[in-house]
């Protein structure tokens, strides 16, 4: 700011071959400036030679699990950053890098069709949805809609608010929770916000639906119920302290992994909890409801089945850990990172249990018999489908 007036008076009055040199000396200084910030740059993809060494599992090991490969396809990831989103859909499989790059791959064939380095690295993002075809990448501030047939960025809308999880979407709305403790819903048809509410407390962790209601849990611990439509409040809970996990819902209840060392049913209807579970440690795995049954982690315990309206417990599998992330044939398929294992619903016995090396992310496209896609934090994706 101090050198601003020398140099605009020096570009006004000096002669032509000085300004020439002036403007070349600015220049050099500005790209200079640029190019000091490497953070601000996209890192080296990782080679597809890695990447295609970074999974050597035989085929052996998933048909243990019921499962057989179709096909190997690789992402554009950045070297050392690693895979953020894995999204599965009927045409597509869409992959983000940590680095903000967006791959996707053909569901029923696995060759890439197209790539899209959509931000820098220091750019954040909070999860990935499709709205009308489009895919919907949905950062921090802003949304990029992009084309499922290019990957070409066709529009970018901003939030009125900066978002701090990933969205729940109801048909053309992203509900979010921001830093700041408000709930505000996105109109990814307008671009506009439709209404705002607020919670005590920042919120980190996305909302769920449960039944009519759209739930949202802060870091303090308050809980809201907000009809979606309206913005009407339905109700209000609290507890001792918030979660890092995902929350669960059946049509009627809300089911929260507490770090205050509890596992928690709500009903949008009461401010006091239906049941309570207390543990020994906060919860770091999330609970996750189907056909009844609430599956968790208790820690010092195992993977523990739930009843869904009473919160007695059903069974315990002590030596397994980890997230259920679908049924195979009936059987709860519990994923903790480097192992998946195969339990007996009716008692919680293993039935089946492999490591699989390499594998950072494991998804499953259906919560029911659907199919599994593997990947490695170097991009490599593997297709699995039910064997029998």
């Amino acid at each position: 700011m101090v050198h601003l007036p020398r140099f605009r008076s020096l570009s006004a009055g000096a002669t032509p071959c000085a300004r020439i040199l002036f403007v070349a000396l600015v220049s050099v200084l500005i790209l200079s400036g640029c190019n000091s910030l490497p953070s601000a740059s996209l890192p080296p993809p990782t080679s597809p030679r890695a990447a295609r060494a970074s999974i050597s599992i035989p085929d052996e090991t998933f048909s243990r699990l019921g499962y057989k490969r179709t096909w190997t396809g690789f992402a554009e990831v950045g070297r050392n950053t690693g895979i953020r989103f894995l999204e599965t859909y009927d045409d597509l499989i869409i992959i983000q890098d940590n680095a903000s790059t967006v791959t996707a791959l053909e569901a029923q064939t696995g060759a890439r069709r197209w790539r899209n380095p959509i931000g820098t690295r220091l750019s954040k993002f909070v999860g990935i949805v499709r709205f009308r075809g489009r895919v919907a990448v949905c950062g921090e501030a802003e949304v990029f809609l992009l084309d499922p047939a290019t990957g070409q960025t066709l529009e970018r809308q901003p939030y009125a608010k900066v978002v701090g999880a990933a969205p729940l979407q109801i048909d053309s709305r992203l509900v979010f929770g921001t830093g700041l403790g408000r709930v505000f819903a996105h109109s990814l048809a307008s671009g506009l916000t439709l209404w705002e509410n607020s919670v005590q407390g920042a919120i980190e962790t996305a909302g769920i639906r449960v039944g009519r209601a759209v739930a949202f849990v802060s870091i303090t611990g308050n809980i809201v119920f907000i009809e979606p439509a309206t913005n009407s409040l339905l109700g209000l809970g609290h507890i001792y302290a918030g979660t890092s996990v995902p929350l669960a819902s059946s049509n009627r209840l809300l089911f929260i992994a507490s770090e205050d060392q509890s596992l928690y049913a709500f009903s949008p209807a009461g401010r006091l909890p239906i049941w309570r579970v207390r543990t020994e440690a906060p919860l770091a795995d999330a609970p996750v409801h189907h056909a009844g049954v609430v599956y968790c982690t208790i820690p010092g315990r195992g993977m523990t089945a739930f009843d869904a309206e009473t919160g007695d417990e059903l069974w315990v599998a002590p030596d397994v850990g980890g997230t259920v992330i679908g049924m195979r044939s009936g059987r709860p398929i519990v994923w903790d990172g480097s192992v998946v294992t195969l339990l007996n619903s009716d008692d919680g016995s293993v039935y089946a249990s492999v490591e699989l090396p390499g594998v950072s992310r494991l998804v499953m496209d259906g919560f029911t018999d659907g199919t599994l896609y593997a990947a490695s934090d170097m991009g490599l994706v593997i297709r699995l489908v039910p064997s029998f």
